[in-house]
């Protein structure tokens, strides 16, 4: 080994490991997450649980922040005083938010090992293709292969937007989701 490749190795090793503040943030959205359960175990277990529904009949995934009670009467009693108390109604916001976060990290950090697996693979095949063409191995139709990537694109674009209407549609924190999208595929 070269003193160059025994210099190299360490700074290709750490490149490889998630910054410090990356491991921060993902460490920070579990424990968010985790107080989140917390304070809705507490919530469930004190027996102040917040209505599950809305005055429209929308499950507690879809229901808004602001509290509200079966009759729609946002949480107030007949004396006009507040009667749920913070922690019934940011319980599960704080969940979601900490869970959404952590998911779209471990998705994003999914997403950028697939791209750099994929693309040194199409590299590869695309080389060696070429090599056994110039070797005159065999013959390569390179138009019929360029359509080939456009139906490609054309199939994984449709993929690509039923993606993001399920994301749209189950993850109430999707702005917490798409930046820990962001943390997970940002290069360490």
């Amino acid at each position: 080994m070269s003193d160059r490749q025994a210099r190299e190795a360490p700074a290709r090793q750490e490149r490889k490991k998630l910054r410090a503040w990356q491991k921060a943030l993902a460490a920070l959205s579990i424990v968010i997450a985790l107080v989140g359960a917390g304070w809705m175990g507490y919530v469930a277990s004190t027996g102040d649980a917040p209505a599950a529904t809305s005055g429209d009949g929308a499950g507690a995934l879809a229901s808004g922040f602001a509290p509200t009670t079966p009759e729609g009467d946002e949480g107030t009693a007949d004396d006009g005083s507040q009667t749920d108390r913070l922690i019934d109604s940011a319980s599960g916001a704080v969940f979601r938010l900490g869970f959404g976060f952590f998911a779209g990290f471990a998705v994003g950090y999914a997403m950028r090992m697939f791209v750099r697996v994929t693309l040194v693979g199409a590299g590869v095949a695309i080389l060696g293709l070429a090599g056994l063409q110039y070797a005159g191995v065999i013959q390569v139709d390179w138009e019929r292969l360029s359509g080939g990537f456009d139906t490609f694109g054309t199939w994984f674009s449709a993929q690509t937007q039923g993606f993001v209407a399920f994301v749209q549609g189950y993850l109430p924190t999707f702005g917490a989701g798409l930046a820990g999208a962001f943390v997970g595929f940002r290069r360490p």
